[in-house]
């Protein structure tokens, strides 16, 4: 099919379902879109379905939507497109995808403990506005990492909470815009530097960095702590109000 599932009616439910193989041009496995006439919060709902093997996995447009407990693997691009503002992400298996995990260029969107693992470009790419990630991991054990940055952060005011990034093979976190929250997240055995934050203006506060292939902690000028929280396996480090290297 050019597209496994069209969906766009509000109230419309995708449950136990599978898309596979949409190969020909858009390609893509599910497709939802429509307005939120009921205002409950949500067009449409896909949960315990399986996405595979498409050009794209899933793109949301317009929504919100939410999804949960989906698997989405092996597709020749990016596993979830987020287009959509205010949609909710949760408990979905993205893995082995040839693009991106989650690419999130919508706002105001919730990505709530998913997994994104052995994709070939980052797990998660953020360029929207005022998305909520927590909760989230990227990358597990030693052969189970995205090829790419666990986390590439390019939108302004995302909220950052208790996230972990694990043996991929570019940085854990790279941070290239000012976050309204970065709290509590951890960056273990990533091949490049475990928090690498070029954005002025942003707050650290108890993450943690261990065994990373470079520096554990790269900032620049004008990014603050939380005193005592920040850690490394040498312990608490002190960030400089001029940034630079921590191991």
């Amino acid at each position: 099919n050019g597209i496994g599932f069209d969906v766009s009616g509000d109230g419309s439910t995708i449950q136990d379902s599978r898309a596979l193989r949409s190969t020909p041009a858009p390609g893509i496995g599910i497709l939802l879109g429509g307005i939120d006439e009921d205002e409950d919060g949500r067009v449409v709902r896909v949960n315990r379905s399986k996405i595979e093997e498409n050009m794209v996995g899933i793109v949301l447009n317009t929504g919100p939507h939410l999804l949960e407990d989906n698997e989405v693997r092996r597709s020749l691009g990016d596993g979830i497109h987020i287009l959509s503002d205010g949609s909710k992400v949760e408990s979905n298996s993205v893995k082995q995808n040839l693009g991106n995990g989650l690419r999130i260029e919508g706002h105001l969107n919730n990505i709530t403990a998913n997994r994104s693992d052995e994709n070939t470009e980052y797990g998660y790419w953020v360029t929207g506005i005022a998305n909520d990630l927590n909760n989230n991991g990227a990358g597990t054990k030693s052969d189970l990492g995205n090829l790419k940055d666990g986390y590439l952060l390019q939108g302004v005011g995302t909220i950052v909470r208790d996230n972990f990034a694990e043996a991929n093979l570019g940085n854990g976190f790279t941070v290239d815009e000012t976050t309204s929250v970065f709290k509590g997240n951890d960056a273990d055995n990533n091949s490049g530097i475990g928090f690498d934050v070029n954005g002025q203006g942003n707050h650290l506060d108890t993450n943690v960095a261990s065994a990373n292939g470079s520096f554990e902690f790269s900032v620049v000028a004008g990014t603050t702590e939380a005193p005592g929280t920040n850690r490394t396996a040498n312990g608490t480090i002190a960030i400089s109000e001029w940034g630079g290297h921590y191991e």
